[in-house]
């Protein structure tokens, strides 16, 4: 991968991660979400659980940066944490 390619990569990782931040502040009250980045690895990691007696954890998902397919596993995760606050939020709506 070229060094432009590879900025560019890391640059719509940032945005990525901007995203994920702004979810995790918004998330219905049925779910509970940890967001962490973890610096000595160069990883992101969602953990997603419902607000259960059960505590039934929907998504635990980790990415590194640094790996190859990072961009592609960036663009999962916050697709799958998106697909999760839609669901929970529709829940909640046929529930009023």
């Amino acid at each position: 991968m070229s060094q432009t390619n590879l900025n560019e990569s890391i640059r719509d990782i940032q945005l990525i991660i901007s995203s994920i931040t702004g979810m995790t502040l918004d998330v219905p009250p049925s779910l509970i979400v940890v967001f962490n980045i973890h610096s000595n690895t160069s990883g992101i990691s969602v953990v997603v659980w419902e607000d259960t007696v059960e505590k039934k954890t929907l998504l635990h998902q980790t990415v590194y940066i640094d790996k190859e397919n990072a961009l592609e596993g960036a663009v999962e995760l916050e697709s799958k944490l998106a697909e999760l606050i839609i669901e929970a939020r529709d829940n909640e709506e046929v529930a009023a």
